[in-house]
This record gives C-alpha cells, structure tokens and sequence, in this order.
C-alpha cells in the first residue's frame, strides 16, 4: 500500500516574501550600488529559500517505510524503514507548543511542523516516535496500519502481498 501527501503554509511564505522584499525597499530611498544590488538579491534568495524549507513538508509511504522531505523539492529528508513502525495515528498540534514551526528533535521524538493542525504520528520501536503536519493525516494512518496489519489469509489460501 502506498500514500503520499504534504503540507504548506502559505502564511509563513507570505511573510518571507514581505521580509525578503524590505532591502529592495530600503534601496528605493537611498539609490542602488551595484554591490547593494547584490546584497539584496542574497538576502531575498536566502530568506525565500529558509521559508521554503520551513514552509512545506513532502510525505510519502510504501513498501520500504515513511519518507518525510522539506520544503518542496523533498530535501533534506528522513526516513523510517517499515520495520520500526509499530503503527500510525492522528494528533491535533500546535507550533506554540513547540515553539515554533520548523524541524523539532528531542530525545526519543521528532516533530516536523510546518502549520497547527492535524499530524500524522508514527509510534516507532524503541519508544519512540516522529509526528509530522499532513493534509489527509487520518488517511495516511489507516494506509499504515493496514500496511502493518499483513495479509489477510483464510484457512486453505495463500497470501499476497500488494497483489502479487
């Protein structure tokens, strides 16, 4: 079984761009160098890329485990094999909780939250677990226990896996 799915805020994309465009601002008033445009263009292609990261989550589930990618070219990522989830369930969070948005690491949990809402949180072995903010949360959990669960085999069949 397989799902895929992610995450945005286009909130926080929003104030990156307004934060990115204020040097471009400053430059209007006081006339532009060439070595200011430069530092302008830096700063504006840094910040942009900072939210970005920050801003949206890539999520995808299969036969090999969970993936979870940043920002929308899916890196840098992380990865749970199958073998260490014990299953998969729905939590409502909050970045104020945390902190803030962004990559949380504590011992034993990992948390990547890019907007409040649902999350889709993943008991893993070792007591621990990784809970990320995801469109559709509820779906990815069942598509994961359901995974987890095996093949359904009856007295006298044999089992298949993904239709095989």
């Amino acid at each position: 079984m397989r799902w895929s799915g992610g995450a945005d805020n286009r909130g926080l994309l929003a104030l990156a761009a307004a934060v990115a465009a204020m040097p471009a601002a400053g430059l209007l008033r006081t006339g532009p160098t060439w070595a200011s445009l430069v530092v302008v263009v830096l700063v504006a292609a840094l910040t942009l890329t900072g939210a970005a990261a920050l801003a949206s989550v890539r999520v995808t589930f299969g036969p090999n485990g969970l993936r979870v990618g940043a920002g929308p070219w899916g890196w840098p990522a992380r990865s749970v094999s199958s073998a260490e989830i014990l299953g998969a369930r729905v939590e409502f969070r909050d970045p104020a909780t945390l902190g803030a948005w962004g990559y949380h690491e504590r011992p034993g949990h990992t948390v990547v939250m890019v907007r409040a809402g649902e999350c889709l949180v993943l008991d893993l072995t070792g007591e621990r677990s990784l809970a990320v903010a995801v469109d559709g949360a509820a779906a990815a959990a069942a598509v994961i226990d359901a995974s987890l669960a095996g093949p359904v085999v009856r007295e006298g069949e044999i089992a298949h896996w993904g239709g095989v």
